[in-house]
């Protein structure tokens, strides 16, 4: 009867919270709008083994390039210019020079391509407002094949803020510093 009890408050608590914290269909459709391409993402983007500031530049998928990744740091990585093409093919320049990148620094660059996409195409469809340990903050939790996406912003003006996910056997924070559109 006393886990009962508990359960029905906690319960009651988190419909109080998902209704008047601001944490709604709403904010979630309202965070997929500024992702919407063109745009560019200025972000800290962290692994279990890497991180790098970069600003990414969304194109739309029907673009011959897709996606234009720069880095601030790390410093080996300041000249570094990403490009992916439509097919998913990834192209690194550095200092003008057409090179390779490991298989991890590649699939550091597509994950977070990929999670971004993803966030932006998947956010109102399977997007579920969740509790969150800040109550200035809210959060959704994206649930797809591979794994889960979690989205934090800021309940007052719905700027998208951090984006965790554990897709593709990565666990990778993006704490988004900036979203711009690109005229």
């Amino acid at each position: 009867m006393k886990k009962t009890a508990i359960i029905l408050i906690f319960m009651i608590l988190l419909t109080c919270l998902c209704s008047c914290g601001g944490i709604d269909k709403q904010s979630l459709e309202d965070i997929a709008a500024q992702l919407e391409p063109p745009l560019r993402i200025t972000a800290t983007v962290k692994s279990d083994s890497v991180t790098a500031k970069m600003t990414m530049e969304l194109y739309s998928l029907e673009n011959d390039v897709t996606m234009r990744t720069t880095f601030t740091e790390p410093e080996m990585f300041k000249n570094l210019v990403v490009e992916r093409k439509k097919d998913g093919k990834l192209i690194a320049d550095y200092n003008g020079i057409e090179t390779e990148l490991d298989q991890n620094a590649l699939k550091f660059i597509a994950v977070t391509h990929d999670i971004m996409q993803e966030v932006r195409n998947s956010l109102t469809e399977y997007g579920e407002p969740a509790a969150s340990e800040d109550e200035r903050y809210g959060k959704a939790v994206i649930e797809v094949n591979d794994g889960t996406i979690t989205v934090y912003y800021d309940i007052e003006t719905n700027k998208l803020l951090r984006v965790d996910s554990d897709l593709f056997d990565t666990n990778l924070k993006i704490d988004v510093l900036n979203i711009e559109k690109i005229e």
